[in-house]
């Protein structure tokens, strides 16, 4: 096999795409193996590695009245950060997306996996 076959296979297999839908799964078969491997990379920069991290906020941040009403949810998120735990459940969903086809021009993307 192939370094471009092995790299097209290996992308095909970690890359997360809706499997089920045959547009999907060829136009992913069409592209070139470097381009199969830039799209993986680029989903998996939108992720965020767990590790523990220092947050800082402003006072005026502290201060707004919106954040106060919403303190508990925001204490939990930070919480999360801080003690490196996974925060992917505060990503758009869309980010368990690896490839998904555009949508029509003038239309809203209706592939939501």
């Amino acid at each position: 096999m192939s370094l471009a076959e092995s790299v097209r296979k290996w992308v095909m297999a970690n890359l997360p795409y809706d499997e089920a839908d045959p547009k999907v799964a060829a136009a992913l078969s069409a592209m070139q193996p470097a381009y199969l491997l830039v799209l993986f990379l680029n989903w998996r920069d939108r992720l965020i590695a767990a590790k523990p991290r220092e947050v800082l906020r402003s006072a005026s941040f502290d201060k707004n009245p919106i954040v106060r009403q919403r303190m508990l949810a925001i204490s939990q998120i930070i919480d999360d950060i801080e003690n490196g735990r996974d925060v992917t459940k505060y990503l758009s969903r869309r980010v368990k997306v690896g490839f998904e086809l555009a949508a029509k021009p003038g239309t809203k993307n209706l592939k939501r996996l």
